[in-house]
């Protein structure tokens, strides 16, 4: 079965549990704005095993913010933060993101929606660190978990 098969089936899964509709458009993407405001693509191709998740964590990104990209790139050291997931930065964006890929052959639904609640409570952690750090001051984050991954 290829990924886009696969997630579909997974998305209708989620919709059922949540009572809320996720689904892949057109292009294979389902686009999902957390309760926190993380914005999060999920995304499947019928060509590929593969399926990606990318959040934004900072938008409109000018190639002069170097404190931006240390501190980011410092929090992606060993991979710890975020929790195994890859920050990465989308030159034609210009946004800076979390990102993971999974083979839907290795996942059953469960695993999937494992990963995808991981993948959103460490998207939105990191966030928060950033924007700490930018500000210079202590703000309250918001665990999506709380609300049932209310998204």
């Amino acid at each position: 079965m290829n990924a886009k098969m696969q997630v579909t089936r997974w998305l209708y899964d989620l919709s059922q549990q949540f009572g809320r509709e996720f689904k892949l458009d057109e292009q294979g993407k389902c686009f999902i704005t957390t309760q926190c405001g993380l914005e999060l693509v999920i995304s499947a191709s019928k060509w590929e095993q593969c399926f990606f998740l990318t959040a934004n964590l900072l938008k409109n990104i000018s190639n002069s913010q170097d404190g931006i990209f240390q501190h980011a790139l410092s929090l992606n050291l060993y991979r710890q933060d975020p929790n195994g997931f890859e920050i990465v930065f989308d030159q034609i964006e210009k946004e800076l993101q979390v990102s993971y890929s999974g083979d839907v052959q290795k996942l059953d639904f469960i695993e999937f929606r494992h990963a995808l609640i991981k993948f959103i409570d460490s998207s939105e952690a990191v966030r928060n660190k950033i924007e700490t750090s930018l500000q210079g001051t202590h703000q309250a984050g918001c665990n999506s978990t709380n609300y049932q991954m209310a998204v």
